[in-house]
């Protein structure tokens, strides 16, 4: 008479797949004896008598994740890792893809080989598969952004326009790109813009009176909001920092220099609009009926509420110009050269004027002398660097790229447009810049911004969630 089992193996299988099926255990003989607590031999001659085999796990574990379909508005991601879809088209039909609505843009196939022993303790080879492919709509829905605009409070005054015939001083800054790229497992935000050259051109503000503040373009890099390229899962929910963190930079600014004119120029980082006119058109323009005289409501002009911050915008890129005299003005440029100083060269010879620019993230600057029946005339082309990171991280860039960091610091006489504007460019290196004989050092304000924004996000979600004030 045969002695009983003293396992209840219907059991021990139904106790292994649980294990597969809820991935707190890979579909092997060692790592199941182990948590069961059932000898490895013993638990492979087990299975054997009921029928099972590591395959039959295996199985289990990857039916799991039969497909995995993960959809945006107008990107989707399908996979599978089943032994049984190999090509493209068995895993469009098993995701049931619709390709009337999805096209293809990419896809791969992978292909391995591993080793397992079967209930004979003999090793098989088994050959896996990977099949991916990254779909787009063909037809683009609407994006409807969960943003909110900038609330600022109390209102700050609009500076007073002076009338001045002495030397005046603007501070010119281009291209912070500011921006966010998340990490996907902690949350963490690692910025596009570089906050110590913020900070030691807001040093530079703080140290001399200046009349004259101006943003070169890019000010946002909105690459949230692109429809040229396949927007990222890490950029995804990063609009709201990045409008806050700007605003937040903005009134340390107009604090700095409350009685200063302070504009933004448009760049060509006009993502949202592209956005609102391709995804969007019923909000293009749209305002609220208690604001019409006010800038559209998904605009930048709102969302950061320049108005209150008494900050100017000026759109119309590539046209848009900031003019400081008669024969000086800022744009942030459309023209890009390769070569180092290229790009000042080609701007100098389309203007016969002084021009400040952007775009570039360079620093450059040439000189014209023109000759005629009264006389000659000098002009400069200038850029002044980049506010942005330099080190790769910025979307679209590589750590090689020829970028370099800086502002300027242009005094000029606006009543005497004849006289040739006095330009500093104020070159950055890992946060430091010599000025006026002096080594400026960028102060450390991460973990001041960074508890800002955790306040303000929460301040967000706490009223998004409750539909109510939320009193902390």
């Amino acid at each position: 008479m045969a002695a009983k089992d003293q396992y209840d193996w219907p059991a021990v299988v139904e106790k292994c797949l649980d294990l597969v099926r809820t991935k707190q255990c890979a579909p092997l003989v060692s790592e199941l004896a182990q948590v069961i607590g059932i000898p490895p031999t013993s638990l492979s001659r087990g299975l054997a008598k009921v029928g099972v085999s590591i395959a039959d796990l295996r199985k289990a574990a990857l039916e799991i994740e039969y497909i995995i379909d993960e959809e945006a508005a107008n990107t989707r991601e399908v996979s599978t890792k089943h032994p049984r879809i190999k090509t493209l088209d068995q895993l469009l039909e098993a995701a049931q893809v619709d390709l009337d609505t999805w096209e293809v843009e990419r896809y791969v196939i992978n292909k391995w080989e591993v080793g397992a022993k079967d209930s004979m303790d003999e090793i098989k080879i088994h050959p896996l598969f990977q099949v991916k492919a990254w779909l787009r709509r063909k037809e683009l829905q609407a994006l409807f952004p969960t943003i909110q605009p900038i609330n600022i409070s109390p209102a700050i005054p609009r500076p007073v326009k002076r009338t001045r015939k002495d030397v005046h001083r603007s501070l010119f800054i281009a291209d912070p790109q500011t921006g966010f790229r998340r990490n996907v497992h902690t949350g963490d935000l690692v910025p596009f813009h570089d906050r110590r050259v913020l900070d030691l051109a807001l040093q530079i503000a703080e140290y001399q009176g200046f009349d004259d503040i101006t943003w070169g373009g890019d000010i946002l890099d909105q690459s949230e909001w692109t429809t040229k390229y396949l927007i990222e899962p890490e950029f995804m929910f990063t609009t709201q920092p990045a409008l806050l963190e700007f605003s937040w930079w903005l009134s340390q600014y107009r604090q700095a220099a409350p009685d200063a004119q302070i504009d933004i120029l448009f760049g060509n980082h006009n993502r949202m609009k592209q956005a609102i006119m391709t995804h969007l058109k019923a909000a293009y323009e749209l305002r609220a009926v208690d604001e019409l005289e006010m800038p559209p409501a998904i605009s930048l002009e709102r969302l950061l509420a320049l108005d209150a911050l008494g900050v100017g915008f000026i759109e119309d890129y590539p046209d848009g110009k900031k003019w400081l005299t008669d024969a000086f003005f800022y744009q942030h440029a459309s023209i890009a050269r390769g070569g180092s100083g290229d790009t000042a060269k080609a701007i100098l010879g389309k203007y016969r004027y002084t021009v400040g620019f952007g775009h570039i993230h360079r620093r450059e600057m040439v000189s014209g002398k023109e000759f005629g029946r009264e006389g000659h005339n000098i002009h400069t082309a200038f850029c002044p660097g980049c506010a942005c990171h330099i080190d790769g991280r910025v979307p679209g860039s590589s750590s090689d790229h020829q970028w370099q960091q800086g502002f300027a610091v242009v005094e000029y006489l606006p009543e005497r447009p004849e006289l040739e504007p006095h330009i500093t460019v104020v070159g950055i290196d890992e946060g430091q810049a010599i000025y006026d004989g002096k080594l400026f050092t960028a102060r450390k304000r991460d973990a001041e911004i960074e508890k800002m924004l955790k306040s303000k996000m929460r301040e967000i979600g706490n009223g998004y969630n409750s539909g109510k004030e939320v009193t902390a």
